[in-house]
């Protein structure tokens, strides 16, 4: 389905005709917003499970798994560290790398053009 057939209709400021808005707008904010956000969300998970991962009763598969934790424990806060960074990236705008090089690829179409023209931005 193209942009076109998935257009919203929104009305022009000047109060002329409405002009057809590309859903690849909302879509392209959406997920942005919501990647950003599962990627902080999981940051504090993955510190949280970090805290409790000894239970009691299993003490063989707590031996197993401390030993485990600890050898991919530095691993696991480097990782932490860089979905932290990646996520607060994600939603404070504009200073992703990955920011502009997704605005190129998903918003430089001529139905996006043509729209953002007609809103006179």
């Amino acid at each position: 389905m193209s942009d076109f057939d998935q257009a919203a209709v929104g009305a022009v400021p000047g109060g002329g005709p409405p002009s057809l808005e590309p859903k690849r707008i909302k879509v392209f904010g959406t997920i942005h917003i919501a990647f950003g956000g599962l990627g902080l969300l999981m940051s504090v998970a993955s510190l949280v499970m970090m805290q409790f991962q000894a239970a009691p009763g299993v003490e063989d598969y707590n031996r197993v798994t401390l030993e485990l934790a600890e050898k991919v424990k530095r691993m696991s806060y480097v990782g932490l560290v860089c979905t932290v960074i990646l996520g607060s990236l994600l939603l404070t705008p504009v200073i992703g790398a990955i920011y502009p090089i997704l605005v190129l690829a998903l918003l430089n179409k001529p139905i996006v053009k043509r729209f953002f023209a007609a809103q006179g931005q």
